[in-house]
């Protein structure tokens, strides 16, 4: 093999992998701009959920006479399971 193919082997590949390489950083900018995205609905959705909890407890409580203690240990609950599926998300994206 004349060192002439070598190199434009090598360029070749050189090329290729640059161009695998380009692929996986925009799939990977694709997918922090998405865990992004998702992490501020998250922030969204706890601000209203606790909005709720503080607006309707009491006049629920009151309404029904009854104890409604319990409705944010629910909503904790929930956040929870959102939280670890959101970490388990990121884990998955190499955070």
């Amino acid at each position: 093999m004349s060192g002439e193919s070598v190199n434009e082997t090598d360029c070749a590949r050189c090329r290729e992998l640059e161009s695998q390489r380009d692929e996986a950083v925009g799939d990977a900018e694709g997918y922090w701009d998405e865990c992004r995205r998702l992490k501020a609905q998250r922030d969204e959705l706890v601000e209203a959920l606790h909005r709720v909890v503080e607006e309707l407890t009491p006049c629920a409580a009151a309404f029904r006479g009854e104890d409604m203690a319990d409705v944010p240990t629910y909503v904790a609950t929930a956040l929870g399971v959102a939280n670890a599926a959101l970490a388990k998300a990121e884990a998955k994206g190499g955070a």
